[in-house]
């Protein structure tokens, strides 16, 4: 599209601890179905929920085998717990980071198998903006970097997106860039232009209190009324009251908000779709084979001794001036007690409300009321395939016509540029096509429906693909993320005063990012410190 400054896909899709219970609401002749073997190799897996869940109602051993003192305790090793270790570790502080799951990773896990690594979830990283100095700072520390001048960093050329980044399925052929091109009349395209401009000048407005209106990390955004007061409306109404009409454009925006919140325009918070679009400064983005998985690889090797896993928090009271931490060790099946001055809660809010026996934390908790959606991934391998139409696959690589958010070939920052066997991981927003009942439908899927649902979307643009399916690994996400409604600017949790717990998931303000995650850490962990 000539003369336009389009902002490139941003897919973030930010995974979160507890999903799936099966065992206990599937029948059992429904039960039988989802054992029986699938057409295609493969398997489902997702977040820990089988432990997740126990929370509901903990029946743990009360009576903990030791008991260990310890400065802060961190709960969750998602990027948002692992953000916090990493900044109390550059500190010098006593902490320990625990996980119910064998590996860390949280929302930014990845996989391999016989092709190659591949993302479970997030899976790139836009360049950071100069409102975030402190995750420049880490890609700087983590080696991501050329050099270390945060005012003017240069990114390893290896970790920057390769071309082609993003191509569109559009009226039966491929375009490059997803932003509609062709089928596009006059009035479309105008009503294009007019969007971006208006865009634009929400990038680089100020409020009153000199602030961007708009940036990441979200709690640097201004908080002047002209521009909070959009958080009042849908991002829908936003548009409508802009009288803007072409289906093309109302399909794009809609991609966007479900591409980062999971939810589309007639859900989200015309705040948080304008945030969708004007907080990022830069249009590149780092990316790697597995991910994010490849930033929280490297964060753990300076991490590895302060972590420990299979093991879940289950209860927390007072005792003096700190607090007793009961944890459950599911490899030595035996409680133990931390004794600690602080408590960095960094999992999803909503696994929290059975934990905390301290009653201001608690009613704080019970007054939450988010909206959680579910999420799919699938992992495609491909063998000897190469038929990718009339334009070379792209990084990211999106059906218009499509029920599933695209796919991302996993492949392409290999520099062999011989990519015959492929991993794709598509992307599904399962709120979408199920609505309300997604959850529940998700838990009576069987691996071969799964299947079936994916290649059947991957057919619409590959009619020749099922013979080169080697794999299909199905990754589900129950609680994937908080919806950023109209309004939910001001149900943003705050502090509680007099207590040092501090609650650091994305899920906190709604903005599921990995930039966001890592801030989220990085406050908590700037409170621990002013804490002493």
């Amino acid at each position: 599209m000539n003369g336009l400054n389009i902002k490139s896909s941003r897919r973030s899709f930010m995974l979160s601890m507890g999903a799936l219970s099966i065992i206990g609401l599937l029948s059992y002749k429904r039960l039988k179905d989802m054992m029986k073997p699938s057409n295609y190799n493969g398997r489902i897996s997702g977040a820990n929920f089988s432990r997740g869940h126990l929370l509901r109602d903990p029946k743990f051993p009360s009576n903990p085998s030791k008991s260990i003192s310890i400065d802060t305790l961190i709960i969750g090793a998602g990027v948002s717990g692992l953000s916090c270790a990493w900044e109390l570790s550059k500190n010098n502080k006593d902490f320990i980071l625990i996980d119910l799951d064998y590996k860390v990773g949280g929302n930014s896990v990845g996989s391999i198998n016989d092709t190659g690594e591949f993302p479970l979830g997030a899976h790139y990283l836009p360049i950071p903006g100069k409102d975030a100095p402190e995750l420049k700072q880490l890609l700087i520390d983590l080696g991501i970097t050329k050099n270390k001048d945060i005012n003017s960093l240069e990114y390893d050329d290896l970790y920057l997106c390769h071309d082609l980044k993003e191509r569109l399925f559009i009226h039966g052929r491929w375009q490059e860039g997803l932003v509609p091109e062709k089928g596009l009349n006059e009035f479309d395209k105008s009503e294009l232009i007019r969007f971006f401009k208006l865009m634009q000048e929400y990038q680089v407005a100020l409020g009153d209190d000199n602030k961007r209106a708009f940036t990441i990390p979200l709690e640097r955004s201004s908080k002047d009324q002209q521009y909070r007061q959009l958080d009042n409306k849908t991002m829908s109404e936003f548009l409508n009251e802009q009288d803007f009409k072409s289906e093309y454009l109302l399909w794009y925006v809609d991609y966007c908000c479900r591409d980062d919140y999971g939810a589309g325009i007639k859900d989200v918070s015309a705040w948080a779709g304008i945030h969708y679009f004007a907080a990022r400064e830069d249009e590149e983005l780092l990316t790697w084979p597995e991910g994010n998985y490849f930033l929280i690889k490297r964060m753990l090797q300076h991490l590895q001794k302060n972590i420990a896993l299979n093991k879940i928090l289950f209860s927390v009271e007072k005792k003096g001036k700190n607090y007793k931490a009961l944890v459950y060790d599911f490899q030595n099946k035996q409680s133990i007690e931390y004794v600690a001055k602080n408590i960095v809660y960094a999992a999803p809010s909503f696994s929290a409300k059975n934990i905390f026996k301290i009653e201001s934390i608690s009613n704080q908790l019970s007054a939450l009321n988010k909206e959680y959606v579910p999420w799919m991934s699938a992992n495609i391998e491909l063998e000897a395939y190469n038929d990718w139409g009339n334009l070379d696959v792209a990084w990211d690589n999106v059906n218009y016509h499509g029920r599933s958010l695209g796919y991302v070939n996993s492949s392409h920052q290999n520099i062999n540029t011989r990519r015959v066997n492929v991993n794709l991981t598509q992307y599904w927003d399962l709120k979408n096509i199920w609505g309300k009942k997604a959850r529940l439908k998700a838990l009576h899927t069987t691996h071969q429906e799964w299947c079936q649902l994916v290649i059947d979307e991957l057919k619409l643009t590959h009619p020749e693909i099922i013979p080169h399916i080697k794999k299909v690994d199905i990754g589900l996400w129950g609680h994937a993320m908080a919806i950023p409604k109209k309004g939910f600017l001001d149900t943003i949790s705050k502090q509680e005063e007099g207590e040092n717990i501090y609650f650091a998931h994305t899920d906190i303000n709604y903005i599921s990012l990995f930039e966001q995650g890592f801030y989220q850490g990085y406050f908590a962990a700037q409170k621990v410190l002013e804490n002493g």
